[in-house]
């Protein structure tokens, strides 16, 4: 392993720790084991804030990506009801009847 420490056997490359010790398990124990240098530490921490930015960075991608969709989706939504009055028995009838029935309906709702 390059650039792992000889202790802990963390490196920041593979971001891997000896399974010796888990974090939580020295947080529980309130020891610090032996294989565990605390000289390694801060280069943990600065490789894990590192993947915790760039998992900021994926999930604003996604969030803008989740956007995008929705409104395609919500766009898409709208051409299939509008695609779908097209068939529609309404549009079957002659212009001439609709008049006819418009005009006698308009007639029939007038105030006297």
């Amino acid at each position: 392993m390059s650039g792992a420490c000889t202790r802990c056997g963390y490196s920041p490359s593979s971001d891997t720790v000896d399974s010796s010790w888990h974090v939580l398990d020295v947080l529980r124990s309130g020891h610090m084991p032996p294989s565990v240098a605390s000289s390694c530490i801060p280069d943990r921490v600065a490789a894990l804030q590192t993947r915790e930015s760039l998992l900021l960075e994926d999930i604003m991608h996604l969030q803008i990506l989740l956007h995008q969709k929705r409104k395609e989706m919500a766009a898409t939504k709208i051409e299939i009801l509008q695609t779908e009055s097209l068939a529609a028995p309404i549009r079957s009838i002659p212009p001439e009847i609709l008049l006819q029935i418009f005009s006698l309906v308009r007639e029939a709702t007038a105030p006297p």
